[in-house]
């Protein structure tokens, strides 16, 4: 108990009294509750549609190279897929299963285009130093060798032929399939080269005598020479 006539003092508490920080306003006992203030968030990035996939359930290329065109180290000419031949140019089609057709023949000065219908990048070539196997590519003599590089799928590859003779090619990626160019020259324009050099060619043959069968000599005869007076 507590003196006479006096108030209890306060029982000691354990619970901690919440001091705020220096510079905190003093609560208004007026006012109403507090409501935070809105806070902007930025928008989610798009998010990219994967193209549908062919009719062999294979999404195409992305990337630099999905337009067709090869990459790597290549002689000859690269277009754009799918674009009409131009005339004079013979097409072969790379399929997952070889070259179609895989045996062409061609006049000099013509064009041979390949195109990449297969699943998988495709490299084809005449220069038998980047083949694994011996003597598996070549390439008449005196006729420059050419390299496709890498073909994607859907890309196109074109040579020129300017040298007769027969080529033969092979895929880098199976060497195993193989293909052939044999560039001849027109046999119309051979022929009328030798008639043209045939009726150039004049002879003269001399009389021969039919009993001795020797040349006979032609004897040019006396001119008589008329007196007048007489």
């Amino acid at each position: 108990m507590g003196a006479e006539g006096g108030s209890l003092p306060p029982a000691p508490s354990n619970m901690p009294v919440y001091t705020p920080p220096a510079g905190t306003p003093a609560p208004n006992p007026n006012s109403g509750p507090l409501i935070p203030e809105p806070v902007s968030v930025p928008p989610a990035p798009p998010v990219a549609t994967p193209a549908p996939a062919g009719p062999d359930n294979t999404l195409p290329p992305v990337g630099p190279s999905a337009t067709g065109m090869q990459t790597g180290p290549q002689t000859g000419q690269v277009t754009k897929p799918m674009e009409e031949p131009k005339p004079g140019t013979t097409v072969v089609k790379i399929t997952d299963k070889g070259f179609d057709p895989a045996k062409v023949t061609i006049k000099p000065g013509e064009t041979v285009e390949w195109r990449n219908e297969s699943k998988s990048t495709q490299s084809i070539t005449t220069d038998s130093k980047l083949t694994k196997k011996k003597n598996s590519a070549k390439s008449p003599k005196g006729a420059a060798t050419f390299s496709s590089g890498e073909l994607i799928p859907g890309g196109v590859f074109s040579h020129e032929f300017s040298t007769s003779g027969s080529y033969k090619y092979v895929s880098l990626k199976n060497e195993s399939e193989s293909g052939s160019v044999t560039v001849k020259a027109d046999e119309t324009k051979k022929k009328e080269t030798k008639k043209t050099t045939k009726s150039t060619k004049s002879t003269t043959k001399p009389a021969v005598n039919k009993v001795s069968k020797k040349p006979v000599k032609k004897t040019r005869k006396p001119v008589v020479e008329h007196d007048p007076n007489l």
